[in-house]
């Protein structure tokens, strides 16, 4: 059975040999009291599609596309048998807009935006590897910089539309069913140990610093 009120949000790009990248993160509608329906599921993509369409091309160069947008319901591990799950998408199938400058990074090269829980577990940390930078220009030693090159600039618009998505954001994000969810962390095992598995997320924060996605080098995401 799925859990109640709560839905993950997959974004699916690829980049130009065509490797997959894909970002993960949760929802939640505290005062639900029975899993998202296609309904809620289409609403929630639907709400979202403008906000990721406008940003999530503004990270990826060009011959990247961005794919897709899936809100699925989650399982509830505890539950046996499995049953299955709701998922509803969208397809896109928008080129990236961002000019590689200077010599290409490997794609491994990414920044890193942590969901900071209002709950203090490691049970409830998360985060989203973001598209590969792929441009020498974004990067000054260790750390990602501004300037001509784009990449750090539009992460940084990326995690503040997202923000809006905050329970305690002043301008919450827009839309007929999004409204009535907020960002979130989501746990299995607190899970199977029948304990809260969901905590609000209180912060979105961008880590300046650059970090190396090892398994983007094998070919997964």
């Amino acid at each position: 059975m799925p859990i109640n009120g709560l839905a993950s949000i997959q974004i699916l790009a690829t980049d130009p040999i065509g490797q997959t990248t894909s970002n993960t993160f949760h929802v939640v509608d505290e005062s639900a009291s029975s899993p998202p329906d296609l309904g809620h599921l289409q609403g929630i993509v639907n709400d979202l599609t403008t906000m990721i369409g406008n940003t999530w091309p503004l990270m990826l160069v060009t011959g990247s596309t961005l794919q897709s947008v899936t809100a699925r319901q989650v399982r509830d591990v505890t539950v046996v048998p499995k049953e299955d799950i709701l998922e509803y998408s969208h397809a896109f199938g928008t080129a990236g807009g961002r000019t590689v400058t200077g010599n290409q990074l490997p794609r491994q090269v990414c920044a890193l935006m942590q969901f900071r829980s209002t709950v203090a577990s490691r049970r409830f940390r998360s985060h989203n590897f973001l598209p590969p930078s792929f441009s020498e220009a974004s990067v000054s030693g260790d750390m990602f910089v501004g300037g001509s090159e784009s990449y750090w600039s539009q992460c940084q618009g990326w995690r503040a539309n997202l923000a809006t998505g905050l329970a305690s954001a002043a301008t919450r994000w827009s839309g007929s069913t999004i409204t009535n969810y907020s960002l979130c962390s989501f746990s299995n095992a607190a899970q199977r140990l029948h304990i809260p598995s969901v905590a609000l997320t209180s912060a979105l924060v961008l880590s300046p610093n650059v970090r190396w996605l090892r398994s983007r080098a094998r070919g997964t995401t």
